[in-house]
């Protein structure tokens, strides 16, 4: 269980599975649909303000972007909030007051569908129309009440599932939906990755991963100035859509690059449609730019600003831990300090634990105390796990787990913990970096065997004899 964020991508790679199994492309596919129709979008924005050629400068500068390329090739929910934000502002966009029924339901659906992804975030697109309201004055709008049936319409469709949480997992949602996710890194002080503020966080992150889109946009944004002031409908909504958007970066505490995802549209129409690089003959030089931009973005791709298309995967521990799940042993496999990035999780292993050196981790105020419920555990509570399953199992039941599978899933401790507990259990496998071979004295070997795993790691695979698995292990390598 893990209610940080709804459900919508869940489900929606989960079906992609189905489909074409468990492998890199279809857990990635929904994002990279998404996102392929967002640019679409785009496209026709700017062909319908300008020209083709203009609209193809667009698409350029938007696809060419480091951000954009890397968040809307993975399995993250800002790719797909993305795109929901481009249709639903694409809706106001061909029909600025929404009186089409086909215009405000599409929004009203784009704008649930985002809430669904990212809670909070997807009222992003209700933002943007109501400043637009609030600025289009004498410009085709919708009126309050028309807004009042929107927010009802999104409710109604992206409500039942907070309120069946709600109703079914009330502790559990509320910690960890609100006290955490909102409340504790949305807006209170949440631990950052620099000391920078947020204007300079991102106003740093928005020029050294693409200066291209960067560049181009601050000179777009003189002539979007000037569409303001003229008073054109789509001038105005694209000003506010900028406008929310930096506007909740500022508010929100915690900083991560991937927020900048929804203004990269805005700024890539801003350049193409209202600067005066893309005007008249000057679109093709334009265009002939942005080609070579592309090109050396990908000759340069371990610069901040470059492009990868390698398709090997950078992290080492797939390929052994890949192996280890082919060989479908029917026991638990404890990995050592989280080395794999919760790879093995996505792999259909038999179970899967974590220990980790060093102490447990602090839950902030008010969320979910995961070592109550025995999920975090020390060495020493997991070594006596027999004497307390049964107390961990009540406490599971009235946090609405039916299983004790969760138990122990978390180990803490030291390397004198974690001696004690290879040797404790000589039924369960060990993926561990190389640096710790040395604790392991030579009598180990009598219920563990030692297998080299390369890139730095090693195995402490059981000698016990317990049944494998039988028939093919399926999804082995992502």
């Amino acid at each position: 269980m893990a209610l940080y964020k709804p459900p919508l991508l869940f489900w929606l790679t989960a079906i992609s599975t189905r489909a074409f199994g468990l492998n890199t492309f279809s857990l990635r596919f929904p994002v990279v649909l998404a996102a392929a129709l967002s640019v679409c979008l785009v496209f026709l924005w700017v062909s319908d303000a300008r020209t083709r050629l203009a609209a193809v400068g667009a698409v350029l500068l938007l696809t060419s972007d480091k951000l954009w390329r890397a968040l809307d090739t993975m399995c993250l929910t800002d790719g797909l909030l993305t795109a929901l934000v481009v249709a639903a502002i694409c809706a106001v966009a061909r029909d600025p007051a929404l009186r089409r029924r086909r215009y405000f339901w599409g929004f009203a659906a784009a704008t649930a569908a985002a809430i669904m992804v990212k809670s909070v975030a997807g009222l992003l697109p209700l933002l943007i129309l109501a400043l637009y309201a609030v600025c289009a004055r004498g410009l085709p709008r919708p009126s309050w009440r028309r807004l009042g049936l929107l927010a009802a319409a999104v409710a109604l469709l992206a409500a039942p599932w907070f309120l069946y949480q709600l109703a079914t997992h009330p502790r559990w949602f509320l910690a960890e939906h609100f006290v955490q996710e909102i409340f504790a890194f949305g807006l209170g002080n949440p631990p950052q990755t620099s000391a920078e503020g947020q204007f300079l966080f991102y106003a740093r992150r928005l020029l050294e991963t693409d200066p291209v889109l960067a560049i181009a946009a601050a000179v777009g944004i003189v002539g979007l100035v000037r569409a303001w002031r003229s008073r054109t409908p789509r001038g105005v909504l694209l000003v506010c859509w900028l406008a929310a958007v930096f506007a909740t970066l500022l508010i929100w505490r915690y900083r991560n690059a991937a927020y900048l995802l929804p203004a990269l549209p805005a700024l890539a129409i801003a350049a193409a449609a209202h600067g005066p690089v893309f005007r008249g003959k000057r679109a093709g030089a334009a265009l002939c730019v942005c080609a070579a931009a592309f090109l050396v973005k990908v000759s340069f791709p371990r610069q901040p600003w470059g492009l990868r298309f390698d398709s090997a995967t950078r992290l080492t521990v797939a390929a052994p831990l890949s192996r280890y799940c082919n060989a479908a042993r029917a026991r638990d496999l404890v990995i050592v300090d989280m080395t794999d990035g919760l790879y093995a999780t996505a792999l259909p292993l038999w179970h899967v634990r974590y220990y980790m050196l060093g102490p447990p981790p602090a839950s902030p105020s008010g969320a979910l105390d995961f070592r109550r419920l025995g999920i975090v555990l020390t060495a020493t509570e997991y070594l006596d796990i027999d004497r307390s399953r049964d107390q961990y199992a009540a406490r599971l039941r009235q946090a609405k787990m039916r299983s004790t599978e969760a138990v122990g899933t978390l180990v803490t401790g030291d390397e004198a913990g974690l001696l004690r507990i290879v040797q404790a259990h000589p039924e369960a496998d060990f993926f561990l970096p190389e640096h710790l071979r040395a604790l392991f004295p030579p009598d180990l070997e009598t219920h563990h065997e030692v297998v080299r795993a390369g890139g730095g790691y090693f195995f402490l695979l059981s000698r016990d004899e317990w049944p494998f698995r039988e028939g093919t292990v399926k999804g082995c390598r992502l």
